[in-house]
């Protein structure tokens, strides 16, 4: 038996690489601090829409380079966080276990990704100097967190999305801890449609074991909204249509082909991801003109990313067949 499946869905996330996917994420996950970067900062604020993050008195280090971009930085000093959701909801639900509308607390030690020039921007022109001590330490025990997703030990989306495209992003995620009292993360994710996020495993007054509370909030320079036809923010490919033939065997497993029209609605993309079950099996993909294209996929992951033969540009259409 066969049957024909015809479906508009919304927009495929889509991200770019120029590089092996697997060389990338490795490199990304072991980078490691830079000695000759140390420097000592004091009153040095880092403000990111509703996160601010405030270096009192400390030193930092960036990690080794990537790409030939500074993407890492460690922290290990006196600071304080601050998130401000701008939801009223985002405002009770955080009451409710710190007992304030607004998260502020102090931390000392702290492990930043980000993919401007953010960072670099406000440290660069310090002048070198200080220890390393336990710098390292910190970053060892952060760092993975920041770039890597679970269970599937790959690049986080959004890391992968920015870096295998060779761009900058407003991406900026940071961990931030002090001992037996605070271990929370501070991030911005612009690919999302609430892009702030405050995690909060452990802090003060709030003493739910075993439960991370979690204030997510959208940007409130735009909506977050998808658009009419499904594009979310930081979609790079508009989905246009799925076509699919599907073959169901004595057995009841199935197989089938999938076709994807799709427009390119950034400026540049050689990559780009395929959201699918962990139980859907990829045998090949496939362009019209060309050889089967080649892809990562982890096992039982979530995304498939798909390299193109070459670099596609805004308004350009393509249509791959998925086996």
């Amino acid at each position: 038996m066969k049957v024909l499946i015809v479906w508009v869905l919304s927009a495929v996330s889509a991200l770019a690489a120029v590089t092996d996917y697997d060389k990338l994420r490795d490199t990304v996950r072991d980078l490691t601090v830079d000695s000759s970067t140390v420097r000592s900062v004091s009153g040095v604020l880092i403000e990111n829409g509703l996160i601010t993050i405030g270096l009192e008195e400390g030193t930092i280090a960036y990690l080794k380079s990537v790409q030939g971009k500074r993407i890492g930085m460690v922290f290990k000093g006196t600071g304080v966080v601050s998130f401000q959701p701008n939801l009223v909801t985002e405002q009770t639900n955080l009451e409710r276990f710190t007992d304030a509308a607004s998260f502020n607390a102090e931390f000392t030690d702290a492990t930043f990704l980000c993919l401007d020039d953010k960072l670099t921007s406000l440290f660069n022109d310090l002048p070198l100097g200080g220890s390393a001590e336990g710098l390292a330490k910190i970053a060892s025990k952060h760092w993975g967190s920041l770039v890597m997703s679970s269970p599937e030990d790959e690049l986080d989306e959004a890391v992968a999305r920015t870096m295998l495209n060779h761009t900058s992003s407003r991406v900026f995620f940071s961990r931030l801890e002090k001992k037996d009292l605070l271990d929370v993360y501070a991030m911005v994710n612009p690919f999302e449609q609430e892009p702030y996020r405050l995690a909060i495993s452990k802090a003060p007054k709030v003493s739910v074991p075993h439960l991370t509370m979690v204030s997510q909030c959208p940007d409130p320079e735009t909506s977050g909204l998808s658009t009419d036809d499904g594009v979310d923010p930081g979609d790079i490919i508009r989905n246009i249509q799925h076509t699919a033939t599907i073959d169901i065997e004595r057995s009841l497993d199935l197989t089938g082909i999938d076709r994807i029209d799709m427009e390119v609605i950034s400026d540049s993309v050689m990559w780009f991801d395929l959201g699918l079950y962990p139980t859907l099996i990829i045998d090949s993909i496939r362009l019209a003109g060309y050889p089967t294209l080649e892809f990562h996929r982890a096992k039982e992951g979530f995304f498939a990313w798909v390299h193109l033969p070459k670099t596609l540009h805004r308004g350009d259409k393509l249509s791959i067949q998925v086996y």
